[in-house]
């Protein structure tokens, strides 16, 4: 089963419109993909890495935006549990290009030359050549920014969080629950699993 990638840039930290979401996920359902992995990239994060607790919000209005977007044309396609994985590659500490399970790249034409450059470092690492696949980026609406209220004080972070669930199905809330708690954890994250059965203990 193919594994497909759509690696965007956002130039500031703020929702991008959804056209290019729309037809990746599009695509990977009519081609029954196991996964697709939304890979952000930000200099805003680049320049916060170390104090992330100052960009929280936009962070998480990012995160929920994209994981609602992918939902919204996974129930149109009558496939809600379609998986789709948002990752903050400035901060994830490791390159997405090169996942070995990785089959296909999704981004707009102009930007395609990128993939001649992940395949050869893929094709040295004795890693699959990655097909590409263009897309036309559409004019849309352009998603406004909302007001984001600063981060009082100093930046928050913690050496260890922990969080916890049922966690019977790893839906869009539960991924937007992990991966801000990840965020803010500089050393490590405990995550407690619960049986929906003994939800009355919770």
């Amino acid at each position: 089963m193919s594994i497909l990638y759509l690696p965007l840039v956002l130039d500031e930290l703020y929702p991008p419109n959804d056209d290019l979401i729309r037809q990746t996920v599009s695509l990977a359902i009519t081609e029954k993909a196991k996964r697709l992995v939304i890979g952000i990239k930000s200099q805003e994060i680049k320049t916060h890495a170390h104090c992330l607790d100052a960009i929280w919000d936009k962070m998480q209005t990012v995160l929920g935006h994209l994981y609602v977007a992918q939902l919204n044309v996974a129930y149109e396609a009558n496939a809600p549990l379609f998986d789709c994985n948002v990752v903050f590659e400035d901060v994830c500490g490791y390159f997405i290009h090169l996942e070995p399970n990785l089959t296909k790249v999704c981004l707009p034409e102009k930007d395609m030359d990128q993939v001649k450059k992940w395949n050869e470092a893929r094709k040295e690492i004795g890693l699959n050549v990655l097909e590409v696949h263009g897309m036309s980026r559409h004019p849309t609406t352009p998603v406004q920014p909302s007001h984001q209220k600063k981060a009082s004080g100093e930046p928050r972070r913690f050496e260890r969080v922990a969080v916890g669930g049922t966690f019977d199905h790893l839906h869009a809330g539960h991924k937007i629950l992990l991966t801000m708690t990840a965020l803010v954890s500089e050393k490590s994250m405990v995550v407690g699993v619960t049986e929906k059965k003994k939800k009355n203990y919770i």
